[in-house]
């Protein structure tokens, strides 16, 4: 004769794996954070590469917007009003969207929204200017021209595949 044996111990386990399955569905405030967590360090990273989430290249800094920035610097020019070899060298290795105080790239952040959705950005007015490019004096005072837009916001491949991943394993009993 086949039988089956269930004992009450193995019942109740299961009931309860079942009843913690069923609190992350109706709160999801768990998932959404370690979404909110990853999707913000993602977009960090596109500061290093300067690239928006598609991969293309952020474009290039004008030789206008170089100067500005230079300007900030004491070193960058010697007293003859050259560009000095540490202006140089921060010229060459002045990336898009990366100022003096680094702003934009460490004020990236996530807000959960209720039970269903978690909302990615920065507090900057700026921002937005960066991430959709503007139109010269369309924004504040900038003297120097058009803005190109720069998207560093938006899910990559990468990021949808994470955000599977970590859902799978918010899922998983």
């Amino acid at each position: 004769m086949a039988k089956i044996e269930i004992k009450l111990t193995q019942v109740r386990e299961a009931l309860a794996r079942l009843d913690a399955l069923a609190q992350r569905v109706e709160n999801p405030s768990a998932l959404l954070k370690s979404i909110g967590e990853e999707l913000t360090e993602s977009t960090k990273k596109r500061f290093e590469t300067s690239s928006g989430p598609d991969g293309k290249a952020w474009a290039a800094n004008k030789p206008s917007t170089i100067e500005n920035y230079l300007r900030e610097f004491k070193s960058a020019r010697t007293k003859t009003g050259k560009r000095s070899k540490a202006g140089a060298r921060r010229a060459a290795n002045k990336k898009p969207l990366i100022g003096k105080s680094r702003s934009l790239a460490t004020t990236i952040n996530y807000q959960v929204q209720g039970d269903d959705s978690v909302t990615i950005g920065s507090p900057l007015i700026y921002a937005a200017v960066q991430q959709f490019g503007a139109k010269a004096r369309s924004f504040g005072k900038a003297p120097w021209g058009d803005i190109p837009a720069r998207p560093f916001l938006g899910l990559s491949a990468d990021d949808e595949r994470a955000i599977g991943e970590l859902a799978v394993a918010a899922l998983t009993l």
